[in-house]
């Protein structure tokens, strides 16, 4: 999105298709919800993820490659006051912190210690910690748990 859009416009295509919800202050979006969850909108034949659209429209523009974070951790809330611009590593440190990570054996601790031993193979390493080497692999080249 840029500058040349009709904020009040999309305000109110948001609300049409939101509903509030009073014991969490979320704003539920009820439209179109993409694979991951999170909810989409057309605006000028182009897909937008509502969050980062509500972010723009309340707030202000978003940085180039900055991230929309939710301080609620719904993915369909568009509450301005639930959402904040932070970066990739941002989102994974609050992911680690509110225990978002489903699918982690690790802990911050476990990879500190991966990580100081560069000289160990992977597969002795990944057999320590009861994962895989492409895991370890992952974290020794910061494509995983990059953040730490």
């Amino acid at each position: 999105m840029n500058a040349n859009f009709d904020k009040v416009g999309i305000k109110h295509k948001l609300s049409e298709k939101t509903v509030v919800l009073s014991d969490s202050g979320c704003w539920i979006w009820m439209g179109a919800i993409s694979p991951n969850g999170y909810g989409s909108i057309r605006i000028k034949q182009k897909t937008h993820s509502t969050h980062r659209v509500s972010y723009q429209v309340h707030k202000g523009e978003i940085p180039n490659g900055a991230s929309v974070l939710h301080s609620c951790d719904v993915r369909c809330c568009i509450n301005p006051d639930h959402l904040r611009v932070g970066t990739y590593a941002d989102n994974q440190h609050d992911r680690l912190i509110r225990i978002r990570h489903h699918r982690t054996k690790l802990s911050v601790n476990d990879v500190r210690a991966i990580r100081s031993m560069p000289e160990k193979q992977a597969s002795e390493v990944a057999e320590m910690f009861s994962t895989t080497t492409a895991a370890i692999y992952q974290i020794r080249n910061n494509s995983s748990w990059a953040w730490i």
